[in-house]
Protein backbone atom coordinates (compact mmCIF):
# COMPACT_ATOMS: atom_id res chain seq x y z
CA UNK A 1 0.00 0.00 0.00
CA UNK A 2 3.09 2.46 0.99
CA UNK A 3 4.11 2.08 -2.69
CA UNK A 4 0.91 2.20 -4.42
CA UNK A 5 1.07 5.86 -2.52
CA UNK A 6 4.29 6.71 -3.52
CA UNK A 7 3.27 5.98 -7.25
CA UNK A 8 -0.06 7.92 -6.69
CA UNK A 9 2.11 10.91 -5.36
CA UNK A 10 5.81 11.34 -7.09
CA UNK A 11 4.10 10.08 -10.74
CA UNK A 12 2.03 13.34 -11.27
CA UNK A 13 4.82 15.62 -9.82
CA UNK A 14 7.83 14.04 -11.91
CA UNK A 15 5.62 13.88 -15.19
CA UNK A 16 4.41 17.96 -14.42
CA UNK A 17 8.03 18.92 -14.62
CA UNK A 18 7.91 17.61 -18.43
CA UNK A 19 5.69 20.09 -19.93
CA UNK A 20 5.62 24.06 -20.09
CA UNK A 21 3.09 26.62 -18.96
CA UNK A 22 3.84 28.13 -21.86
CA UNK A 23 2.87 25.89 -24.69
CA UNK A 24 0.13 27.41 -27.17
CA UNK A 25 -2.55 25.17 -28.96
CA UNK A 26 -1.56 23.58 -32.37
CA UNK A 27 2.10 22.58 -30.80
CA UNK A 28 3.25 19.44 -31.24
CA UNK A 29 2.43 16.58 -28.49
CA UNK A 30 5.64 15.74 -26.37
CA UNK A 31 5.42 12.11 -25.89
CA UNK A 32 7.30 10.39 -22.64
CA UNK A 33 8.40 6.49 -22.90
CA UNK A 34 7.78 5.26 -19.84
CA UNK A 35 9.07 1.20 -19.68
CA UNK A 36 8.01 -0.38 -16.42
CA UNK A 37 6.95 -4.02 -14.95
CA UNK A 38 4.05 -3.28 -12.69
CA UNK A 39 1.76 -6.03 -12.79
CA UNK A 40 -1.90 -6.97 -11.24
CA UNK A 41 -3.64 -4.40 -8.96
CA UNK A 42 -0.93 -1.79 -9.48
CA UNK A 43 -0.66 -1.97 -12.74
CA UNK A 44 -3.97 -1.18 -13.00
CA UNK A 45 -3.97 1.73 -10.80
CA UNK A 46 -0.56 2.98 -12.61
CA UNK A 47 -2.84 2.45 -15.97
CA UNK A 48 -5.16 4.42 -14.42
CA UNK A 49 -2.64 7.58 -13.33
CA UNK A 50 -1.54 7.66 -16.79
CA UNK A 51 -4.93 7.72 -18.52
CA UNK A 52 -5.66 10.32 -16.22
CA UNK A 53 -2.86 12.00 -16.58
CA UNK A 54 -2.76 12.03 -20.64
CA UNK A 55 -6.80 13.15 -20.66
CA UNK A 56 -5.54 16.54 -18.54
CA UNK A 57 -2.10 17.45 -20.24
CA UNK A 58 -3.19 17.60 -23.53
CA UNK A 59 0.24 18.46 -25.30
CA UNK A 60 1.88 15.43 -23.55
CA UNK A 61 1.46 11.66 -23.72
CA UNK A 62 2.97 9.27 -21.53
CA UNK A 63 3.13 6.17 -23.45
CA UNK A 64 3.16 3.16 -20.82
CA UNK A 65 5.14 -0.15 -21.75
CA UNK A 66 5.29 -3.20 -19.71
CA UNK A 67 8.61 -5.01 -19.85
CA UNK A 68 7.60 -8.19 -17.87
CA UNK A 69 8.79 -8.20 -14.59
CA UNK A 70 11.43 -6.14 -12.89
CA UNK A 71 14.65 -8.73 -14.17
CA UNK A 72 13.69 -8.11 -17.62
CA UNK A 73 12.69 -4.32 -17.19
CA UNK A 74 16.49 -4.28 -15.69
CA UNK A 75 18.29 -6.41 -18.15
CA UNK A 76 16.35 -4.21 -21.52
CA UNK A 77 17.14 -1.13 -19.98
CA UNK A 78 20.85 -1.91 -19.82
CA UNK A 79 20.57 -2.98 -23.34
CA UNK A 80 19.19 -0.28 -24.47
CA UNK A 81 21.45 2.34 -22.41
CA UNK A 82 24.43 0.74 -24.55
CA UNK A 83 22.28 1.16 -28.43
CA UNK A 84 21.42 4.74 -26.39
CA UNK A 85 17.75 3.65 -27.15
CA UNK A 86 16.59 4.23 -23.67
CA UNK A 87 13.27 5.22 -22.62
CA UNK A 88 12.71 9.07 -21.33
CA UNK A 89 11.56 6.82 -17.77
CA UNK A 90 12.10 3.34 -16.36
CA UNK A 91 10.30 2.86 -13.05
CA UNK A 92 11.85 -0.48 -11.29
CA UNK A 93 13.11 -0.91 -7.57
Amino acid sequence: MKKLLLIVVLLPLLLSGCGSKNKQKGEDVTEIVFWQAMGGPLGDALGNLIQKFNETHPNINVKSINMGNYTALSQKLMASIQTGNQPDIAQAF
